[in-house]
């Protein structure tokens, strides 16, 4: 039985506790003003070559992202259509003529992503069709013409995901609805074949396979089933070359690797090859290709037979994926990008060994920012070369060495202007660009002559951003974060307590005008410090370490030395080791620390995909992408790594934990890919249930633990993509509500736990994408409430949750633009927190992170940019325990833990904070402060309260166990305030004078 004291010490330690000020803006991190650019993208020509649309942002007329035209001068070039008024943005791309017209799809103000068409004009620039009504969006990929008209994939509720064509009138854009009703038939990777189009697709009877079709139904036929009956194959390209169509069929089947056919059964040949294929180009007669095997993904070819289909260079012997990027084929030569020891580079390739070589060793140092497409114009390629002297800037070939050289240095000096969005325009090259005082902005260059820029379409004063991201928790209550202080991009660490003299630059990471914080950084705490993976022009990618401070901030350990690294990232800490992902002489590994170089250590030669924990023991997912997945376990040590079993899928997977049991995604011949449910053993893995009946796979997605329950989406033939619920049991396990009426598939659905409720994001069709939430039973799951009224999505990226119902989420009323939100679970308790932005502009809340008494956020506004915004939980009401530190160890070598129960709410005795894993029958004390300290005891010792307000005395049980249950107050005054709690038992062999184990602690804070 565990011991509890049950005294009224808390009213006398909240006195003493600091209210955690309420904050907004935390500190401007970057007070820089630059003129704002229109960052442009997707640029296409209209039919007849004068005119030409974009998408742009103009800041000085207050419009979001939308479709501009030009004449490619500044007086002709101007807004096509606000598609969504205001400051919100369209999004979209310009695809092919139909007509006189432009194909585009956009998405506009109460429209998910949908096909419209252009001729240049506003009254021009109309919807064809709402194929997904309200808010969804049906997309519009797989884009291919024929016949005078546009063919594409796009998802509707009532015809499932089908071919559409159009041709560029609202009554000639219609489906061809293979699979009649919500079943899908699919459209993917098609190729014109003559006057048919080649592409994969799916019916009842075969699944996804190999597809012609003429543009009718009635001719739509399977061309040649690779995986005989209802399952599918894996395709992952077609490529028309003269008259026949090359495409490639994906492992596990015998079939894999590449394939040509004419159009007819017979006439449907294999190339052989590896199995791993992608970057399709025709070259004269040939197929250009990136292909891996034992070599990495090199540079292939195929004449269209077998004995034709052959690696036409290792690139980078010894080492993975010398080829980086897809073909520009220009003549009788294509160019791409490649990565040999002098990192990435311009190749060339005439189709021969002997014609594949680099074009020029461009950075010496490092390796450049993006890898840009190669643009042919007046018999020269261009594209965007990165060296030590100009950064990125407009580069050109001819072919050779001598004759590859910068063109166009548009931002002077080391500083990169990033050219981006290279296309051409009858005698002129187009790009984006910025020239460091416009912003990134349309430029167009006639070659031999300087770049002109079209307009300044941005306009308008724009505060440098210092994009806060990616926030790891140090043991002393401060964060640390990725920012940037120029606007070229150079990556510093940042460190904040919550306060504006407390918020600073700890270090430079990358002086490097190529680094950004786009990120993902990935960060780990262990042993009091910052693990992460951070690259630098010497040493490459490798793993760092640091403890908050210059000084403290450190390469850990260069695993693969040279420019390249070991692209070391941290993953886990297991046993008291961090588990990180290495790739050393060109093999992915798992390795461990425990902190020191001598206790680094591989675990094995794999890379981990998902993964959870049970007991002291880690499961992981291993495989490549296109083999079935096999599950391993680790302790930390490689004694205790090994494989555990197959999962008999290309879709297998640990999607979750529930309890003591693992949740999988689990193949068979019977029931498809479904959830499993595992003890970690073979023989403890069983059929959780058959959620998509028969043979066909529900592949279980999204997933989160939640109580005694675990949600899950999973795919079922009547209901589409919905929430499931499990207790663990096959009889516990059903559909928690089928809130999206219909077939539909995908979603982000952004589970978040607070209290005994989950709260999610969905789009029922009716209400666009809100906030809902459940208790877990299907009267329990509700619509919390509709932000923005009617089918426009309100709610857009959920926050973290409190103990006591309550979150924060970014969301938009349609109104005050996209904006804080905290939500209790109900509609009344739903409300705006703070407008960031005023007005119809959005602040656009994100990458958040919570620490202590705060949640953190990336937030803009006109004034300082993105930077960092927190809001305390007292601004929200809630309740948080939140446990960090390490302890001194006792007996055994075990530290103590402090634990919590119940959240700490105002005017309820259910908060319970516990010291565990301390010395049996052993006296003890519970030790309340007001401050978050670190204060050393020796070598493996820290103290984590001072000064020591209350100090409650007690023993603990005979499982090493002591409670506190103390009532709080209902003052809506503490509301906000915090405190902290840490343990400690008498123990002779404690670390602490041979008379002490200390446990770590918890920071407590009051909610209402």
């Amino acid at each position: 039985m565990i011991r509890r004291s049950t005294i009224p010490v808390l009213p006398v330690l909240l006195l003493l506790a600091e209210s955690a000020a309420a904050q907004s803006l935390v500190r401007d991190l970057n007070p820089i003003v630059v003129t704002n650019g229109s960052s442009p993208d997707s640029f296409a020509v209209l039919p007849g070559g004068a005119r030409a649309v974009l998408f742009a942002n103009a800041f000085d007329d207050g419009k979001g992202k939308e479709p501009w035209v030009t004449d490619g001068t500044a007086v002709g070039t101007s807004l096509l259509a606000d598609l969504t008024p205001g400051g919100g943005s369209s999004s979209g791309s310009f695809t092919y003529p139909v007509g006189n017209k432009l194909l585009l799809f956009a998405s506009a103000a109460g429209l998910g992503v949908e096909p419209w068409v252009t001729d240049g004009t506003a009254a021009g620039t109309i919807l064809l069709q709402d194929i997904n009504p309200g808010s969804g969006s049906s997309f519009g990929f797989s884009v291919v013409t024929l016949g005078g008209k546009v063919y594409f994939q796009a998802t509707s509720p009532s015809t499932g995901t089908e071919m559409w064509e159009t041709d560029g009138t609202v009554a000639g854009t219609k489906v061809l609805d293979v699979v009649p009703g919500s079943g899908s038939g699919y459209f993917a990777s098609p190729a014109v074949l003559g006057t048919r189009i080649v592409y994969f697709g799916s019916t009842p009877a075969t699944g996804v396979e190999l597809m012609i079709s003429d543009g009718t139904s009635a001719n739509t036929t399977v061309l040649k089933e690779f995986n005989p009956g209802t399952a599918s194959s894996a395709g992952s390209f077609c490529v028309t070359v003269g008259s026949k169509v090359f495409f490639h069929i994906q492992s596990p089947f015998a079939s894999a690797g590449l394939w040509v056919t004419d159009g007819t059964a017979s006439g449907t040949v294999w190339l052989g090859g590896p199995a791993d294929a992608r970057y399709p180009a025709a070259f004269g007669s040939s197929l250009l290709f990136g292909a891996k095997d034992a070599n990495g993904r090199e540079v292939w070819i195929s004449d269209g037979t077998p004995a034709g289909t052959q690696l036409v260079k290792d690139i980078d012997p010894g080492r993975p994926d010398g080829l980086r990027t897809g073909f520009t084929v220009v003549g009788n030569r294509a160019y791409f990008w490649a990565k040999d020891a002098n990192g990435f580079e311009p190749w060339t390739t005439d189709g021969t060994t002997a014609g594949t070589s680099l074009l020029k060793n461009i950075r010496t140092n490092g390796e450049p920012r993006y890898l840009t497409s190669f643009v042919p114009l007046g018999g020269l390629v261009y594209f965007s070369g990165d060296d030590e002297s100009f950064g990125g800037e407009v580069w050109q070939t001819d072919g050779t060495t001598a004759g590859t050289k910068l063109v166009a240095d548009i931002w002077p000096g080391k500083t990169s202007s990033d050219p981006r969005m290279f296309g051409t325009w009858g005698n002129r090259l187009v790009f984006a660009a910025d020239d460091g005082s416009r912003g990134r902005e349309l430029y167009t260059m006639v070659p031999g002559q300087p770049p002109q820029l079209v307009k300044d379409i941005g306009g308008g004063a724009l505060p440098v951003s210092s994009q806060p991201r990616f926030g790891v928790n140090l043991d002393d209550g401060s964060s640390l974060f990725l920012a940037s202080t120029t606007r070229g991009g150079n990556v510093v660490l940042g460190r904040t307590d919550g306060t504006s003299a407390g918020t600073r630059i700890v270090t430079e990471l990358s002086s490097d005008p190529r680094t950004s914080v786009t990120g993902p950084w990935h960060a780990v705490k262990f042993h009091g410090l910052a693990y992460f993976n951070h690259e630098t022009a010497t040493h490459g990618s490798e793993l760092w370490a640091t403890d908050g401070t210059a000084a403290g901030t450190r390469l850990f350990l260069d695993l693969e030395p040279g420019v390249t690294g070991s692209k070391a990232i941290p993953w886990r800490v297991v046993g008291g080791r961090l588990l990180f992902v290495a790739t050393v002489q060109g093999q992915p590994q798992l390795w461990a620390t425990d902190g020191t170089v001598a206790g680094t250590q591989v675990l094995a030669n794999q890379t981990p995909l998902t993964d959870a924990r049970l007991g002291e023991e880690l499961f992981f997912t291993v495989g490549n992408p296109t083999s079935q997945k096999h599950m391993w376990k680790t302790d930390g040590t490689p004694a205790g790594t090994g494989f555990v079993m197959t999962l008999n899928s290309v879709s297998g997977r640990i999607f979750g934990r529930l309890g003591d049991r693992l949740l999988l995604n689990f193949g068979s011949t019977s029931f498809g890919d479904e959830p499993w449910i595992s003890d970690g053993t073979p023989a403890g893995t069983q059929l959780l249930a058959d959620v998509y009946p028969g043979s066909a796979s529900s592949i279980a997605g999204s997933y989160t633990e939640f109580g005694k329950l675990g949600v899950f989406t999973a795919q079922h033939p009547s209901y589409g993509e919905e929430l499931w619920v499990t207790d663990g049991t096959t009889a516990g396990t059903m559909l928690l509500r089928d809130i999206r009426p219909g077939y539909v598939v995908g979603g982000d659905w952004q589970f978040v736990v607070a209290g005994d409720l989950l709260f999610f994001l969905v789009d029922d069709r009716v209400h666009g994408t809100e906030l809902w939430r459940t208790d877990g039973t299907t009267t329990g799951t509700v619509l919390v409430r509709d932000v923005w009224p009617g089918a426009n999505p309100g709610a857009r990226i959920l926050g973290p949750g409190g103990a006591d119902r309550k979150i924060v989420f970014a969301a938009d009323d349609g109104t005050t633009g996209l904006e804080l939100w905290t939500s209790d679970g109900t509609s009344a308790g739903t409300r705006r927190l703070q407008e960031i932005e005023p007005g119809a502009g959005s602040s656009n809340p994100g990458y958040f992170f919570a620490a202590g008494e705060r949640i953190y956020f990336a937030a803009s506004d006109s004034t300082v940019g993105e930077e960092l915004f927190a809001v305390t939980y007292k601004e929200i009401a809630a309740g948080r325990s939140t446990q960090y530190g390490y302890g001194c160890p006792g007996t055994g070598g075990i530290r103590p833990q402090m634990a919590s129960a119940g959240a700490p709410t105002i005017g309820t005795s259910a908060f319970q904070a516990s010291l565990t894993k301390g010395r049996a029958n052993a006296v003890c004390g519970l030790a309340l402060g007001a401050q978050r300290v670190s204060v050393p005891l020796g070598s493996s010792c820290r103290l984590w309260v001072d000064p020591l307000a209350v100090l409650v005395f007690g023993r603990t049980d005979g499982a090493g166990q002591f409670s506190l249950s103390a009532p709080i107050p209902n003052q809506p005054t503490l509301v906000g305030l915090s405190i902290v709690i840490t343990g400690f038992v008498e123990d002779p062999q404690g670390a602490f004078a041979n008379q002490l184990s200390i446990a770590d602690a918890l920071q407590v804070v009051f909610g209402g």
